[in-house]
């Protein structure tokens, strides 16, 4: 039943893998910029949040923490949890091997 989506993140895996060894400076600077994007959306909830009534405060905070994350999509930085799923798919599958992901989790 979820097949086509296994598949689909084992590609994605190996695509990654492949893009690291292509490019590590650059993939070092995405998954810097994952984080900064994430800090930033972090420290902008947390500053929109902090004169709201307490009942309100998590619904400000996860709307706003949410830019962040849509930030971080659209500008293709990088983040370890998506890693974790890539990497578990490309292992279970087969296209990518141990020393591969663990290089790609420690290096993003």
């Amino acid at each position: 039943m979820f097949e086509p989506t296994i598949v689909h993140f084992a590609e994605v895996a190996r695509d990654k893998a492949s893009a690291m060894r292509r490019s590590p400076t650059g993939f070092g600077v995405a998954s810097m910029m994952g984080g900064a994007y994430i800090g930033i959306a972090m420290i902008l909830a947390l500053s929109v949040a902090a004169g709201l009534p307490a009942g309100t405060r998590p619904l400000a905070m996860g709307g706003v923490f949410g830019v962040g994350l849509i930030l971080t999509v659209f500008a293709g930085a990088e983040l370890f949890t998506g890693y974790v799923m890539y990497a578990g798919f490309g292992i279970a599958r087969g296209s990518v091997n141990w020393s591969e992901a663990l290089v790609m989790l420690v290096t993003v």
